[in-house]
């Protein structure tokens, strides 16, 4: 009886397209990237051709960095917990010529005085498509918060 039941179980998955769901199938062979859109209020990389980098910013780390599309994401930690923090990518738009080529990104700190010592992990975002390169194909982000050495990232062409 038991053999049955599972000769019949078994009968019965290889008839339903292999004990996949039909959600499984319609997406075999689905490869397309779907671009990811910025949550409401993320800001954009700002490009200024006379930025200069300052010589101080709070202390923040970036932990990992991730790109999704055109949204960089970037896990950061800082010292803080009673005020408020700001974060600005800003870049001078200057293309390093190497292959692929390669653009420094300044991850700007406003820690608003905040003289608390808590450990803060957050995960901020950045819409970095005006950062792309003019000539196409992909790009080396070097994100620096002016403390500690840059972060590296693939910003690829599509």
């Amino acid at each position: 009886m038991v053999r049955l039941a599972i000769g019949i179980l078994f009968i019965g998955c290889l008839t339903s397209t292999a004990c996949k769901s039909k959600k499984d199938m319609a997406n075999k062979g689905d490869k397309k990237t779907t671009e990811v859109t910025p949550r409401p209020g993320t800001p954009s990389v700002t490009v200024n051709s006379n930025f200069m980098r300052p010589k101080s910013n709070p202390a923040v780390s970036v932990e990992k960095a991730s790109i999704d599309g055109n949204i960089l994401n970037l896990e950061v930690s800082y010292s803080g917990g009673c005020e408020d923090h700001s974060f600005e990518l800003i870049s001078n738009g200057m293309y390093k010529k190497s292959m692929p080529p390669q653009l420094n990104l300044y991850l700007k700190h406003t820690n608003n005085g905040d003289a608390c010592r808590k450990l803060v992990m957050d995960t901020l975002q950045f819409n970095i498509e005006d950062a792309k390169y003019p000539g196409g194909g992909d790009l080396i982000l070097l994100i620096s918060d002016g403390n500690s050495e840059a972060t590296r990232i693939t910003y690829p062409a599509n």
